[in-house]
């Protein structure tokens, strides 16, 4: 298993770890629902390090992310991200990710921990006419999120300035404490807050000095359990449960991140075929009406028979109630329509609603 450049912190806290895609990451500290009210109401950080970050950089690397890629790479202004898709032929998504351009030629990539291969593969093989290079900073490098309503001012004690300065979907190159560290507005709670990379030797004294600039806000160290129920209630979805090589993207909702006007770009054929004859099945968010859990892969059912199944649910720590994300047949797919969701053996009724599951007390910037 490998471990980030914080796992003898995350050992001295007393974290619980878990196995997840090849690497040993903290679960929990002071448990899933403290730490996901945490972020909820002041701020949070999780170590991300296991997420995949790729250097892409040379003359031709815009134009072999424009045809690998979705969305529009090629008039992101420097020092701008943006969520995007890679597709194959089919339309099916290899990875959702996150491209930061930093110069004219030079873009990040970061990618989810279990496809950091699988997308350095197929960059190769789909790009081998056009002449870039590309360098996995993963293991070098390591990754904090700092989330929740306070994070930018723990931020802007944390680099003795104005977190104003780092708009949403924008970086900034800042240092903590000496530290040189890129910072992007991004997110993946739905509350405002910030992505922070660097040198991997680096980023024990980047966690301490955010614990530090936090602790009168209340802020905590927080795992992959919270990071996992906090994306659920905003209804983002994760790849692997909700999204994957079979899905896409208009299956999945995410029919928004495709800009069909651009040039030709992998899966743009079978994608428009599929926007006019319309997908066999549709992503759908839903509430239980009854008490209970609904978990990946438990059947959902209507007039009688089965028409989907669930890609990820739990308990809403701020809703108190169950939710999930599946997928049913199309004419199924409408906010207001009353299904049955079968939890082992026992049949509940849930609600169809639409995303997010919890909306705030008070406007904020979603980041995702």
């Amino acid at each position: 298993m490998l471990v980030t450049h914080l796992f003898e912190i995350h050992e001295k806290l007393g974290a619980k770890f878990t196995g997840f895609s090849g690497w040993e990451m903290p679960l929990s500290y002071s448990g899933v629902t403290d730490e996901h009210r945490t972020v909820r109401e002041s701020a949070g950080v999780f170590d991300i390090g296991h997420m995949g970050r790729i250097e892409i950089r040379g003359g031709d690397s815009g134009s072999m992310l424009q045809m690998i890629t979705v969305r529009d790479v090629m008039n992101m202004p420097a020092g701008s991200a943006q969520y995007t898709l890679i597709s194959r032929p089919s339309g099916g998504i290899i990875d959702d990710i996150l491209i930061s351009r930093r110069e004219k030629d030079r873009y990040m990539l970061c990618v989810n921990a279990a496809n950091r291969e699988k997308v350095i593969d197929w960059i190769m093989e789909n790009g081998a006419r056009f002449e870039f290079k590309i360098k996995d900073l993963t293991e070098d490098t390591g990754m904090i999120s700092l989330q929740g309503p306070m994070s930018a001012s723990v931020l802007e004690r944390a680099i003795s300035g104005p977190a104003s300065s780092i708009k949403p979907w924008r970086f900034k190159e800042v240092k903590f404490g000496g530290v040189p560290c890129l910072v992007s507005m991004t997110g993946y709670t739905g509350e405002v807050g910030y992505e922070i990379m660097m040198d991997g030797v680096q980023s024990g004294k980047v966690w301490e000095i955010l614990l530090d600039s936090g602790r009168e806000f209340g802020i905590k160290p927080c795992g992959l359990g919270a990071r996992d129920t906090l994306r659920l209630e905003m209804g983002y979805s994760l790849y692997g449960n909700d999204i994957d090589d079979d899905t896409t993207p208009i299956e999945a909702g995410l029919e928004w991140v495709v800009d069909f006007s651009k040039d030709d770009f992998i899966g743009k054929a079978a994608l428009l075929e599929q926007k006019k004859n319309g997908p066999k099945r549709r992503l759908i968010f839903f509430e239980l009406l009854q008490k209970g859990i609904p978990r990946r892969d438990f059947r959902i059912f209507s007039d009688g028979k089965e028409i989907g199944l669930v890609t990820s649910g739990n308990i809403s720590p701020m809703l108190n109630k169950g939710i999930g994300i599946g997928y049913v047949m199309p004419e199924y797919a409408k906010p207001g329509i009353e299904v049955l969701i079968d939890i082992r053996g026992r049949v509940v009724p849930a609600l169809i609603v639409m995303r997010p599951f919890y909306r705030r007390r008070s406007p904020s910037k979603v980041n995702l």
